[in-house]
């Protein structure tokens, strides 16, 4: 599995952990919804700047977030 699918699933499971939909994370993030649909379906691999975005949001420091990813 490649990193960008790998970031996929993590970004789904922890997004759906927090019950939060879509539209949520994008408020918490920063992030767009359009933006946030297709990292969650593989399409597009995020960069530092959205990385950093999403770890915000989950609260998580941004080596641990990418880390996971490993």
């Amino acid at each position: 599995m490649g990193l960008r699918q790998k970031f996929a699933r993590n970004l789904r499971k922890k997004r759906e952990d927090r019950e939060w939909s879509l539209r949520q994370m994008a408020q918490q993030s920063g992030i767009s919804l359009t933006r946030l649909w297709n990292y969650e379906q593989g399409n597009h691999s995020p960069n530092l700047t959205a990385l950093s975005k999403v770890a915000r949001a989950f609260e998580t420091p941004l080596w641990k977030f990418i880390k996971e990813l490993s």
